[in-house]
């Protein structure tokens, strides 16, 4: 059986800043698999930063969002990755998830 190689990323996302963050996860994810990770494991709200606040509902976002697809898309040839960011459900409500 293959070994398999996990990375952890340790990384400050900024607080609320979706763009600088889904940059930052993707020079991680690039840099894992320059290391042979098979798998990036990003922090809790490492995409929208953790002490949200009243910054929650802007920065909310859908599974079906096209961010987090394109993110999916670039782990496409390894490594897969999990992230988490703030899940925002048809009736509003917020939780913290990971995909």
């Amino acid at each position: 059986m293959r070994r398999r190689v996990l990375a952890l990323a340790q990384i400050a996302p900024a607080l609320g800043d979706l763009a600088q963050n889904f940059a930052l996860h993707q020079a991680k994810i690039a840099e894992a698999r320059a290391a042979g990770a098979d798998l990036v494991i990003f922090p809790e709200l490492g995409l929208t930063g953790y002490q949200l606040q009243d910054l929650a509902p802007e920065v909310a976002m859908r599974r079906s969002d096209p961010r987090l697809q394109a993110l999916a898309k670039f782990t496409s040839g390894g490594p897969s990755a999990v992230v988490s960011f703030v899940e925002s459900t048809d009736d509003h409500r917020l939780f913290a998830a990971a995909a």
